[in-house]
């Protein structure tokens, strides 16, 4: 949905008609959908990655790793 909104946001940019002006409004509140999703993205990473490098450093035994499921 959000590359069609920005598609006809630029056809509309480039057209002299006169327009709404909610379509850039909503391209605008898409942009910033796909970024906050991005950010939560990396967050979820980054605490998954966090969690699995606990996990990894409680299952050391005798200075080797164990890696488990």
């Amino acid at each position: 949905m959000a590359v069609v909104v920005l598609a006809l946001n630029a056809v509309f940019g480039l057209t002299p008609a006169e327009t709404s002006a909610a379509i850039p409004g909503i391209a605008g509140l898409e942009h910033m959908l796909v970024t906050s999703g991005l950010a939560l993205l990396f967050v979820a990473l980054y605490s998954g990655v966090r969690e699995r490098q606990a996990h990894l450093e409680t299952g050391r035994a005798g200075g080797a790793v164990v890696e488990g499921a």
